[in-house]
């Protein structure tokens, strides 16, 4: 638990640390010291006279018309920047057009484009100038007009607003990258079924809420100038992010297959199909398919909620210890969010991730650190497994593979329908007289060389196996009979080294004795199923060798 508070915690300090170093960086780029930055969002008229704002206009059925004088006195290079929403609109100067701004929005992107910011030149611009804006909302339903509105210079206002927005922006980077980083993670680390798919969800959560969380802000307009497609991700990500939002919390309640699970993933599909066909062919904006995707939203909340109450009403099993830490993160998450869909209906600001921004970053910190720790944990007890493996199957005296190993490929073999195998039992000659003579660990040393030599001899393949103190067995295997005599040529190959390789320890009288090592061979063939008998024929056939090497033949 304190590994997992402490990988929490580093997680969060990474994220508070870019998000701090990026403010920082930002305040070098605060403004323009040759231009004074006047607000202008106040001060417009409509036609009949009356005083307008432009982020709350009174249209005209969908259009508008407003007016204000420029400033007696006004800095050169001053620009009127804007930021605009859903609507098209032009610029006059003393009824001179200066500005047009009519986007070719592409059918994907719906019919609006969001939000754009404009820098408009007011060149030839006197004191007591006269602007006019006329413009039109492309969709009445939604807000239409402008975020902000300034005299100022262009580039401090560009400045400005990245200023403001990149350490948001940054967060949401951040945990797209974190997010892109677990699903590889879950992808190709982890070996257990119900952890993958729960490390998964995750990662692909935090790369759908990031990415939506990402265009509230605007940078991405900046840096791509392109608002639509902008709002097509923002969209498109709030479509599927109950998809992997219940999936997730289905893994993390232990029930990866609730019925509770089909029912949302299909309502996500259905509210894809819709946005196709509704902006495709009845020539909607996906803004009016909004609804399903609030619903699917809402519902995924209950079914969430719903299985988590279920999961702590279930009695723990002896041993098991209660979590809170996923239930505190999921309702940090689900309260900022529901706070935000709240505020959709009831503001009109830019920004609608405020606080999901903030609880994304809590719900993503605390998350990650527990799956974190989980794969530690786990890879931990699947590295004791290896280990444990390797015992039950390793001879620790030589390193090659065991009795119980053999039994396993013995049974794999009796149960291949075709193919043929090459059978040799070992023994080493004289194991008795050294440990006798020279103590056991000289007997230990001569097996070891022994075995060294049987490995390197018979190497080409894997099957090699110590049965006994000083006996041994090795398989030449091919899943095709016709390479029959391939095999052959192996095990003499094998046999002429082996030979070779003992001369050679002999002579550099690495052990007390001389080595000996008396061997046998059989031909099995897996369609005849009598491998207890060519095993017992390569066993004689080892002993009528080690007769022979005895008696100096």
């Amino acid at each position: 638990m304190k590994r997992f508070y402490f990988i929490c915690l580093l997680c969060f300090g990474i994220l508070l640390l870019a998000s701090l170093v990026a403010a920082c960086i930002t305040e070098y780029t605060s403004g323009s010291p040759t231009v004074t930055s006047t607000e202008a969002v106040s001060g417009w008229k409509y036609e009949d006279g009356s005083a307008a704002k432009l982020d709350d206009l009174t249209l005209n059925g969908d259009a508008f018309e407003v007016t204000r004088r420029l400033p007696e006195s006004m800095d050169p290079g001053t620009e009127l920047c804007l930021i605009s929403t859903n609507v098209d609109f032009e610029v006059f100067l003393d009824d001179r057009q200066i500005y047009s701004y009519t986007p070719v929005i592409r059918t994907l992107y719906g019919k609006t484009y969001g939000n754009d910011l404009h820098a408009i030149e007011l060149s030839g611009a006197e004191p007591d100038s006269v602007l006019r804006i006329r413009g039109k909302g492309l969709d009445t339903s939604m807000f239409v007009g402008f975020r902000e509105a300034s005299l100022d210079s262009g580039d401090a206002f560009y400045r400005k607003t990245i200023r403001r927005e990149l350490p948001k922006f940054l967060i949401s980077f951040l945990i797209f990258a974190l997010g892109i980083l677990i699903t590889l993670l879950g992808i190709f680390f982890s070996k257990d079924h119900e952890l993958q798919l729960e490390t998964i969800a995750l990662g692909l959560l935090a790369i759908t809420l990031s990415l939506w969380t990402a265009t509230g802000t605007y940078v991405i307009q900046i840096i791509t100038g392109n608002p639509g497609m902008v709002r097509l991700v923002n969209y498109l990500s709030l479509m599927v992010l109950p998809a992997s939002g219940i999936t997730l919390v289905a893994c993390l309640t232990g029930r990866p297959k609730s019925r509770l699970v089909l029912p949302i993933h299909l309502i996500v599909i259905m509210n894809l199909i819709m946005y196709m066909i509704g902006i495709f062919i009845l020539k909607k904006d996906f803004h009016a398919f909004l609804f399903i995707t609030h619903f699917s939203l809402i519902l995924a909340v209950v079914f969430a909620i719903q299985m988590l109450i279920g999961s702590l009403r279930r009695k723990p099993e002896q041993g098991e210890s209660r979590d809170y830490t996923t239930l505190i993160a999921f309702g940090i998450l689900v309260l900022t969010g529901l706070v935000d869909l709240v505020l959709y209906y009831f503001s009109d600001s830019a920004d609608m991730a405020r606080f999901s921004r903030v609880g994304l970053l809590i719900f993503v910190t605390i998350l990650a650190g527990h799956e974190l720790n989980r794969f530690i944990e786990i890879s931990e007890k699947s590295h004791e497994a290896d280990v444990m493996e390797r015992l039950a199957h390793v001879d620790g005296l030589t390193g090659l593979k065991n009795r119980t190993s053999l039994n396993e490929h013995e049974f794999a073999l009796k149960h291949e329908s075709e193919g043929v195998a090459v059978l040799t039992v070992f023994d080493i000659n004289y194991l008795k007289k050294v440990n006798d003579t020279y103590g056991h660990k000289a007997g230990d040393d001569f097996i070891r060389h022994g075995a060294s030599i049987i490995d390197k001899s018979f190497g080409e393949t894997d099957w090699i196996f110590r049965t006994g103190g000083d006996e041994f067995f090795a398989i030449l295997f091919s899943p095709d009979p016709k390479r029959e005599s391939e095999l052959l040529l192996a095990f003499e190959k094998g046999e002429k080294l082996m030979k070779e390789q003992i001369q050679k320890h002999n002579d550099s009288n690495l052990s007390p004795v001389p080595l000996q090592i008396a061997y046998g061979m059989s031909v099995y063939h897996c369609r005849d199923k009598n491998l207890e008998e060519q095993e017992q024929l390569a066993d004689s056939r080892m002993y009528e060798h080690k007769k022979q090497l005895k008696q100096g033949c």
